[in-house]
């Protein structure tokens, strides 16, 4: 269910409620992978990383996610398979595919999404 006010954007993702912060509503849309990529946090720009279709501005924490940081081959991307797999690869990191996750990397990945929930507005979902 999405909900989108008149006064401020929200959305309703299940049952948590999330919003954008301050300034970024500007942002908030679906984004393809493509259009992701913009979001590295190069030259001034905002830090997005994706996790289970969900995108997150966590440019708040620039240093672990920025460029030259240690998450920062996650901004910018779908992180899910990467963090669920606890993996720095680069073929994790540029491959989407989360069916051949053990339960031990569904469980990775889901400790990571309740962090990112906790931490970090919502500023779009992800486009297949």
């Amino acid at each position: 269910m999405l909900a989108v006010p008149t006064t401020g954007l929200s959305i309703l993702l299940g049952r948590k409620q999330a919003r954008a912060s301050d300034g970024n509503e500007k942002y908030y849309k679906d984004y393809t992978r493509k259009e992701l990529t913009y979001f590295d946090g190069t030259n001034g720009k905002p830090i997005f990383i994706a996790l289970k279709g969900v995108i997150y501005d966590v440019s708040s924490k620039a240093k672990f996610y920025g460029p030259g940081a240690i998450y920062g081959l996650f901004a910018g991307r779908d992180a899910s398979r990467g963090l669920g797999k606890m993996s720095m690869d680069q073929q994790d990191v540029e491959d989407p595919r989360m069916d051949d996750f053990s339960e031990k990397d569904a469980e990775s990945l889901q400790k990571w999404v309740q962090r990112f929930e906790s931490k970090y507005p919502v500023v779009g979902r992800l486009k297949n």
